[in-house]
């Protein structure tokens, strides 16, 4: 995390902030949803959503809005965070990626049959697990007592996108330390992670150890335990509880919690084993719900099926399907609904918990006409196929191969020509990326989210304005605040390499580039 100085030669630094709330069995769960509709809803503690934002949980599969498991969403002005610490409660600058598991808070019409955008007001990166890798057994690693399959081949879920690995193979046991993105499937003991990406961290040990999960098994009061997946809890009188000055919260089976902890609270072998100490930690009690006015979503495997009530269980939320008209169950009808099938419910959050819905959609991972990985954005990067392997390029920071399959429309011949054309890809996740199924090359739209590459000349750190010096073409003046999110940028500076994604208003010499992200350029 970065400090605060008072230094024209440092970058924007990204001060940690404290947020009042982040977001926040199946028998019980039932009643409690059966109930909370009754009465007309829930809420109104605090949390997420109760503000007038609507809520959509899922997994990132696309670029150009952020496009969560297909509904678009405008980020140009949103403040994208994750929240970290053995301690939680700090809310850092962050950047969204692909398979990222992502909570959106978002006002306006995001509507998943229509084209019509949500516009997002803050986004937060939602990591399942960051620790050590315990082991690693065929198509699976253990973090933090969980299993976590990878998924390489698409099919009923997501593949598993990886960064800093190639694939599984290169996973080491017990040396490096990872942050999973998943998917939860079972309850109890059975849990299982489905990963949806895995991100090699640099530090070892951890600066601090996260999951999310499911309350089970609470013993012992505010001192003793309970259990996420095999996972046993250890708490204590001086275990956080998140949100701080929130009316009193309960740790109680069924509860989503995400749990924080320092690197030496956990112990991987032994007796009780595995098992994390939270006397040092904290426990966010995840509180949110969402106004009838604006669609919510909620994406994940189906783990429970009550054909009775017509209640499903995803992702820890109960999700009442009753009210779900015929025409509303796309690709999937009720009876034809299995546990273990990946969907997306619209509908509305009662709470973290409880979730009315009023549409269901059936989504694959190797679908890319119904459900296709999508990017829009401006091309670089070209790299020419060979005989063994694809070309390849990077659009939205998200690496592209392009076989010779690939439809292509509209097009200047393939090849190094393509370089800063803007482009639309659509295409399945891969193990790196996205394998495109077609490419089509457009004029690129006002408003548009695209990427400049350049020198950053006449820096106004007072202003937060700079312009970004091109060879060959106009300069282009840049706009950066406070949430435009720096990688890799120790010193700020005349002369920095850079490369800036931001959207374009205005025409001509007086247009600006309203910078999302600012990265070093060492290309």
């Amino acid at each position: 995390m970065f400090d605060r100085v008072d230094n024209d030669a440092a970058p924007p630094v990204h001060v940690p902030r404290a947020r009042g709330s982040a977001v926040g069995w199946f028998g019980a769960a039932v009643m409690a949803v059966l109930t909370l509709v009754a009465c007309g809803g829930g809420g109104g503690d605090g949390g997420v959503g109760t503000n007038g934002t609507g809520i959509s949980m899922g997994t990132v599969n696309g670029f150009g809005s952020v496009i969560v498991d297909g509904v678009r969403f405008d980020d140009r002005q949103a403040r994208v965070e994750i929240e970290q610490g053995s301690k939680g409660d700090e809310f850092v600058l962050a950047e969204v990626k692909l398979g990222h598991r992502s909570l959106v808070e978002s006002i306006g019409s995001a509507n998943d049959t229509t084209a019509s955008l949500g516009v997002a007001q803050r986004i937060e990166v939602e990591p399942s697990l960051v620790g050590v890798v315990d082991s690693k057994l065929g198509d699976s690693i253990t973090v933090l007592g969980q299993r976590v399959v990878v998924n390489s081949t698409g099919g009923q879920q997501p593949a598993t996108v990886y960064e800093g690995f190639s694939g599984i193979a290169d996973i080491q046991p017990t040396t490096d330390v990872v942050e999973v993105h998943a998917l939860r499937q079972g309850s109890g003991d059975a849990v299982t992670y489905l990963a949806t990406r895995i991100e090699k961290k640099t530090a070892a040990p951890p600066a601090y150890l996260r999951i999310a999960g499911v309350v089970s098994g609470v013993s012992g009061g505010s001192t003793g335990t309970f259990k996420l997946g095999p996972l046993t809890v250890q708490r204590s009188g001086s275990t956080v509880i998140l949100p701080v000055g929130s009316p009193a919260l309960q740790i109680a089976n069924g509860n989503s919690v995400v749990v924080f902890a320092p690197t030496g609270a956990y112990v991987a072998t032994g007796a009780t084993a595995p098992r994390l100490d939270v006397t040092d930690g904290a426990v966010r009690v995840r509180s949110f719900a969402s106004p009838v006015s604006i669609s919510a979503y909620l994406s994940g495997v189906v783990t429970e099926i009550n054909a009775t009530t017509k209640l499903i269980a995803i992702d820890g939320a109960t999700v009442d399907l009753s009210r779900v008209a015929d025409a509303d169950f796309d690709r999937v009808t009720f009876a034809t609904l299995v546990v273990g099938d990946y969907v997306r419910a619209r509908g509305r959050y009662l709470s973290a918990t409880s979730f009315v819905a009023d549409r269901l959609q059936l989504r694959t991972g190797d679908d890319d006409v119904n459900n296709p990985a999508e990017l829009h954005g401006t091309l670089s990067g070209f790299v020419d196929a060979t005989l063994t392997t694809p070309a390849k390029f990077v659009v939205r920071d998200t690496e592209v191969l392009l076989p010779d399959s690939a439809a292509v429309k509209d097009c200047p011949a393939v090849g190094v020509v393509l370089n800063d054309q803007f482009v639309e890809v659509k295409g399945l996740v891969s193990s790196t990326g996205i394998t495109a199924t077609q490419l089509e090359c457009k004029s690129e739209v006002a408003g548009s989210v695209v990427e400049r590459q350049g020198t950053v000349t006449s820096l106004s750190v007072s202003a937060r304005t700079f312009v970004l010096q091109r060879t060959g073409v106009a300069d282009v003046t840049v706009a950066y605040t406070d949430n435009t999110f720096f990688r890799d940028i120790p010193n700020w500076t005349d002369g920095l390499a850079v490369e800036v994604e931001g959207s374009l208003s205005g025409t001509g010499t007086s247009a600006v580039l309203n910078a999302i992200k600012i990265k070093r350029d060492d290309d």
